[in-house]
């Protein structure tokens, strides 16, 4: 399947002359793994020396001393280029991990309100919330590293780190807001009464008896269907059909 972006790639040029195709450049970066990298990139390689000749077929140069002096300098820089993507990719890893955590204290903030389905979902979210949160942690130590790394080498990425990376409240390591979410989620909610969905006003009509038959179905439902998506879909439809 052809590529959407033609562009795409670092190119190779002598004067006006196009030398090989979008592939040529790949060769630039030591390692086969990391050739990818040059598609990540927009750019030129103009070739100035009047020793750099472009053979025959205008695939490449031809062969003499010079042209290893040139990949050798070349492949110096691609250093850089492979650094910077290795160096985005973690930053972007980190971002979502960070974001995972946010996630799943939303979640359990929304079940907080609605209802849990049963005493499992909850400690299986309270399971969730304290990996996730030892994850963002270090996380967070990264992309503060990260970020020091950036300015000290005055690398091209740091000219757009700032864009990448939320604000440094939410970066903190162990900050306020943190410990408050963990504290809130975390140590006084074992403490609390379990709410859950049956507690809801619209189940008021309903005997003690048969709340208790309802939250057993919704159990059920919840260990059979492990789609959390489609579990939450079909309590909630059993739940209008009950309360209509």
């Amino acid at each position: 399947m052809k590529q959407r972006n033609l562009a795409r790639g670092i190119r190779l040029r002598k004067e006006n002359i196009q030398i090989g195709d979008e592939e040529i450049c790949k060769k630039f970066f030591v390692n086969t793994s990391d050739q990818r990298f040059s598609f990540y990139f927009f750019g030129e390689i103009h070739a100035v020396s009047k020793d750099l000749i472009p053979n025959a077929r205008r695939d490449y140069f031809s062969e003499t001393d010079f042209l290893e002096e040139f990949e050798t300098k070349v492949r110096h820089d691609f250093m850089k280029l492979r650094e910077m993507c290795y160096d985005a990719s973690e930053i972007k890893k980190s971002l979502k991990t960070i974001a995972k955590r946010e996630e799943v204290e939303k979640k359990i903030q929304q079940k907080e309100q609605d209802g849990y389905s049963s005493k499992g979902e909850k400690e299986s979210l309270q399971r969730e919330l304290k990996e996730q949160q030892k994850r963002s942690e270090e996380a967070q130590k990264i992309l503060e590293r990260k970020k020091q790394k950036l300015q000290d080498s005055n690398s091209p990425l740091n000219n757009i780190i700032q864009n990448l990376l939320p604000d440094s409240s939410q970066i903190q390591t162990g900050s306020d807001d943190s410990l408050k979410n963990e504290a809130k989620l975390g140590k006084e909610d074992n403490e609390k009464k379990t709410t859950f969905i049956t507690d809801k006003p619209i189940y008021s009509s309903y005997s003690k008896s048969e709340r208790k038959l309802i939250g057993k179905i919704y159990a059920s439902i919840a260990r059979a269907i492990s789609d959390e998506r489609l579990r939450d879909a079909i309590i909630k439809i059993v739940e209008e059909d009950l309360t209509k």
